[in-house]
Formats: C-alpha cells, sequence, structure tokens
C-alpha cells in the first residue's frame, strides 16, 4: 500500500510526498505542519517518492536521491529538499524573496534580517518563546500583488541551543549529522506557528547583536530603499531587479530600523515600545 502527503504552501503550491511507510505522515508534520493525507490521484509537478525497508529508508526527487537513510537522514533529506522544491517554485512564480527570518504577532508581520551566522534564527526562536508565533525562517517571501508575507512554515535551522530558553524535547526534532548538506545542526520545532495565510507586513528590522549597546534606529527612506535590496535573497539580476522595482513602494508602507541589542528581552522590550 501507498500513501499521498500532501504539502500545502500557499501562494507557492502543493508537494506531494509518496510513500510506502503508512506512519510516515507523523515524520512529515514534524517538518511541516499544514500537511494531510490525500488520494492518489492528486496532481502536482513536484512529487518526492520516500520507501521504507528493512527499517531504513530510500528517498528521491528528480536527480536527487540518498538510500539508506535514519529516520534522523529522512528528516533532513526532506527539510533540505523541500527548500530546493520551493526556491524552483518561488524563480518560476517570479516572488519576491529577502533574506530574513519572519515573525507575527497581532496580524502583523515582521522581517528580521542579519548576516550568515549572525543569530536571526536564535532570536525569531526566543521571540517565538515570547508571544510571537512563526512564519518563516530565512526566507521572507513577499506576496507580488500586496504588501504582505507568505508563510513557509519549515523548522528553525539552529547550530547551537545557546542562548535559547529551555526547550522542551518534542520541539528538537533532530540534532545530527545532515548527510545531504555535510555539517551538523538542530531542527527544532518552533512552539507556535501563525495561521496558514498571508500576513501584513509591518517592518524590517536588521539586526545587529552586541555587547555594548542597545538601540533602535529607523531609517530614512534612502537607506531604507538601498537595504531592502541589499538583502535579496536571489542573487540573480533578474531577481535584484525586480525587489527594486517594489521597494519604492514597500518603504512607502512599511518601517525599516537598525536594531542592535545584547540579549533577546531586550531586544523584545524594544519591539514592544514600537508597538505600544
Amino acid at each position: 500500500d501507498m500513501i499521498s502527503i500532501m504539502l500545502d504552501i500557499i501562494k507557492v503550491g502543493k508537494i506531494i510526498i509518496l510513500s510506502n511507510d503508512l506512519d510516515l505522515i507523523q515524520i512529515v508534520r514534524k517538518i511541516y505542519p499544514y500537511c494531510s493525507c490525500v488520494g492518489q490521484n492528486e496532481n502536482s509537478d513536484w512529487i518526492i517518492t520516500v520507501c521504507k525497508e528493512d527499517g531504513v529508508y530510500c528517498a528521491k526527487y528528480k536527480a536527487f536521491v540518498y538510500e539508506k537513510l535514519s529516520v534522523n537522514g529522512l528528516y533532513y533529506f526532506l527539510y533540505e529538499i523541500i527548500q530546493v522544491i520551493i526556491e524552483e517554485i518561488m524563480i518560476q512564480n517570479e516572488l519576491n524573496i529577502l533574506h530574513g527570518s519572519v515573525m507575527e504577532r497581532n496580524g502583523e508581520a515582521f522581517i528580521f534580517s542579519a548576516k550568515t551566522n549572525g543569530g536571526k534564527s536564535t532570536l525569531v526562536f526566543n521571540l517565538n518563546y515570547y508571544g510571537y508565533n512563526y512564519i518563516s525562517d530565512d526566507y521572507a517571501v513577499i506576496d507580488n500583488d500586496i504588501c504582505s508575507i507568505v508563510p513557509v512554515h519549515l523548522p528553525i535551522k539552529l547550530r547551537t541551543l545557546i542562548p535559547t530558553p529551555e526547550i522542551a524535547s518534542e520541539n528538537v526534532i533532530v540534532r545530527d549529522y545532515n548527510p545531504i548538506s555535510i555539517e551538523n545542526y538542530y531542527l527544532v520545532r518552533p512552539f507556535s506557528f501563525s495561521e496558514n495565510r498571508s500576513y501584513r507586513l509591518r517592518a524590517l528590522f536588521l539586526l545587529n547583536r552586541n555587547d555594548k549597546v542597545s538601540c533602535i534606529n529607523k531609517l530614512d527612506y534612502k537607506d531604507s530603499y538601498k537595504n531592502i535590496i541589499l538583502n535579496s535573497k536571489e542573487p540573480d539580476m533578474k531577481a535584484v531587479k525586480r525587489i527594486a522595482s517594489i521597494s519604492l513602494n514597500l518603504i512607502k508602507q512599511i518601517d525599516v530600523y537598525e536594531l542592535s541589542y545584547k540579549d533577546t528581552f531586550q531586544c523584545w522590550n524594544m519591539l514592544k515600545s514600537l508597538n505600544n
């Protein structure tokens, strides 16, 4: 017998996972919360095949084939391959993508951007603990039609759990060596997710974590425009031109800030002061 599992990623598309493992839905739900078992006749251009034999998995997507995967290896495969598919769809649909993690509070979305290993994933996980709902990690997908954010509810990728609040065992999906990307890291399930819908974008924060100062500064139009373009997730010129074309309209509707902070609690208090 085979099961068919559908991941519903709004504004992006439907990804189908076919498997002979009838319990696979429990694994998939840890990687993507908005999924369900569907009929075999469900159509999609993006199909992943996962077969279980003798307690190990063989996973395939197009030219990507990995054999003898443990459960932990399968978690990593699904996380990496779903990202590959989402990026393929985003490029195909010419969606606008910024490099940043996104949280939601009171129906509004906030982008947190930083350099690689700059602490944005750790910050958004901590903000999740402080009452913000999780939208996406590393992808800020801007709806082409309106000034809003499209959620991508993949797990949060953390290279360390320090400094984070106490994490329940069910939050850590896997901590192991990833055979796909050849590195060690955690995949962590957020405490709470946003709903599976678009959210109005309120602000973009450029993060700078340091031990000397905590402050927040609103950027003017010129610097806001420049930083939105510099934070384009896709490096090709066509994508940058798309971001440039929407940035003038975007900065009329959102605020862009530089946010320097020592720890999450101080950051949270500064964010609260903006919302009051």
